[in-house]
C-alpha cells in the first residue's frame, strides 16, 4: 500500500504541476502584452482612477452581499459551511506538516500523508499535538461535521453537470472516509481519503475548481479590472 500511495502521489504531482506550470506561463504572457493585465480594454467611464482602498471594499463587498440572492437558501447555507469547513481543514493539514516537519517525523511519502491528512487518528495526533491532542480532535470534528453538512446540502439544491457531479462525489469520499476513519468502524479508510485527495488534487487544474490554484491571478485580475471599470 505505501508503494501505491507514493506512486499515485508522484504522478499527480508531477502532472499537475506541469498543467499549472503551462497556465501560469500563459498568464504571465498575458500581463506582458497588455500592460493593465488584461488583453482588451473597455472602461465605462473615463474618470480618475480608483483608490486601492475603495477597489478591495467594493471587490470583496459586492460578491459578499449579492452571491445568495438568485440561490436557495439551502445552498447559500450549504455554499457557507462547505467552504468554512474545507478552509479550516486545509489549513489543519498545513499545521499537521510542519508540525511533523518540526517533530523530525520519517520523510516518507506514504508516511507523511498519513500523519498530515490523518492527523485525528489517536497515535498520530499524539505525536503532533501531545497533550493538546484531545482538544484538536475534539475541535476538527465541528469541522469536519460542518463540511458533511454543506455538502449534503449542496448536493440537495445545487445544480449538477458533470465536473460538479465528479467534484462532489470526491469530496463526498474524502469527508465519509475521514468520519468512518475517525469512528474506527471500516479499516482502510485512512488509504482511501488520501488516494480521493490525490485525485482531486491531479484533476484541479482541468476542472471549474481551478480558482483554488491560481487564486492570486484571477485576484489580481479581478482587481485591477474593477479599479480601472473594465467590463467584458
Amino acid at each position: 500500500m505505501n508503494n501505491l500511495l507514493q506512486l499515485v502521489f508522484w504522478i499527480c504531482t508531477f502532472s499537475s504541476s506541469a498543467v499549472i506550470v503551462i497556465r501560469v506561463r500563459r498568464y504571465l504572457i498575458y500581463w506582458r502584452k497588455s500592460p493593465r493585465g488584461f488583453p482588451a480594454i473597455a472602461t465605462l467611464d473615463r474618470s480618475p482612477l480608483r483608490s486601492w482602498t475603495h477597489t478591495l471594499l467594493t471587490f470583496w463587498a459586492a460578491p459578499t452581499r449579492n452571491f445568495h440572492r438568485h440561490h436557495r437558501l439551502g445552498w447559500t447555507c450549504g455554499y457557507l459551511c462547505y467552504h468554512v469547513a474545507i478552509v479550516t481543514l486545509v489549513l489543519s493539514y498545513i499545521a499537521s506538516g510542519v508540525l511533523y516537519a518540526m517533530q523530525g517525523g520519517v520523510w516518507d511519502v506514504a508516511t507523511f500523508l498519513r500523519f498530515v491528512i490523518g492527523y485525528a487518528e489517536p497515535m498520530h495526533a499524539n505525536f503532533l499535538f501531545g497533550s493538546w491532542s484531545p482538544w484538536i480532535i475534539g475541535f476538527t470534528w465541528g469541522d469536519v461535521l460542518l463540511a458533511a453538512t454543506g455538502n449534503i446540502l449542496l448536493w440537495w439544491n445545487g445544480k449538477l453537470g458533470p465536473q460538479k457531479v465528479l467534484v462532489r462525489s470526491l469530496i463526498t469520499i474524502i469527508i465519509w472516509s475521514e468520519i468512518l476513519g475517525r469512528l474506527g468502524y471500516v479499516p482502510g479508510m485512512l488509504e482511501v481519503h488520501i488516494l480521493a485527495a490525490c485525485a482531486l488534487a491531479f484533476l484541479l487544474p482541468w476542472l471549474y475548481i481551478n480558482h483554488v490554484i491560481f487564486l492570486p491571478f484571477v485576484l489580481l485580475s479581478g482587481l485591477r479590472k474593477r479599479r480601472y471599470r473594465v467590463y467584458a
